[in-house]
């Protein structure tokens, strides 16, 4: 079943052309990583598929809806997303951070919030402001936020980042045991190394254009499944065609 539709979306912010052509589609129980050069536009196709910013042209479709006033919240309750606090929102408590949460989403989860951490592996009190956490406790509690309303898809934007190495088997292991409950992830990272031994498909973007999505046995065939390789020849092909 298709849970995210994106077709051929346009996005600029003046004379700056953020996204020219980005398309895909994402499956329930698929977990598919986002890659590309810096610059490509992968965070800014990340926030126009959680309705952060409008696209210029183009249709996003999320569970068979679009966004609207009357369908943002509903859509949002089933979307998690793993995306950089904003500065004032670090500055807050983490028990506040997740209660708004909550409150702005109308969800009641059936465990408390130490709970959460706990699961998370971060032993912090939830009085605490993570302004001075790490970035790889930043990461996980992220990771907690964005789960913790039980969504349907998940979005991840460099999750890798300051974890050490408890943390990414955690973030794995997690990411992996949810998409087999039939859920979807999309995720953008760097750590490509990480990201092919738990993805399913891949999609390469460059310049605000996205190629068409390779699932992970074709790259396995013919990149002796080395992620680093495909980006490399799909870095190429880009070229090729411009």
């Amino acid at each position: 079943m298709t849970t995210a539709k994106i077709n051929k979306v346009r996005k600029s912010v003046g004379k700056k052309q953020l996204l020219i052509s980005a398309s895909m589609e994402l499956e329930k129980g698929e977990i598919c990583a986002l890659i590309g050069p810096n610059g490509a536009g992968k965070t800014s196709l990340l926030k126009i598929i959680m309705g952060l910013i409008k696209p210029d042209y183009g249709d996003v479709s999320i569970f068979n809806n679009t966004y609207s006033s009357y369908t943002r919240k509903e859509i949002l309750k089933k979307i998690g997303l793993v995306l950089q606090f904003p500065q004032e929102v670090l500055k807050m408590s983490v028990r506040d951070i997740y209660q708004e949460h909550f409150l702005y989403l109308g969800v009641f989860p059936e465990i408390t919030v130490e709970e959460m951490l706990h699961d998370l592996g971060l032993e912090v009190s939830p009085d605490e402001r993570p302004i001075n956490f790490s970035l790889g406790m930043k990461q996980r509690l992220l990771l907690g936020l964005a789960l913790s309303h039980h969504p349907e898809v998940i979005i991840l934007d460099e999750p890798f980042n300051g974890l050490d190495a408890d943390g990414i088997v955690l973030m794995k292991k997690i990411l992996v045991d949810y998409a087999s409950e039939a859920h979807t992830v999309l995720i953008t990272s760097h750590s490509l190394k990480e990201l092919q031994d738990i993805v399913h498909t891949v999609i390469f973007m460059k310049e605000g254009k996205t190629q068409e999505k390779v699932d992970m046995a074709t790259i396995k065939k013919n990149y002796d499944g080395d992620l680093l390789q495909f980006y490399q020849a799909s870095k190429k092909q880009g070229d090729t065609n411009e």
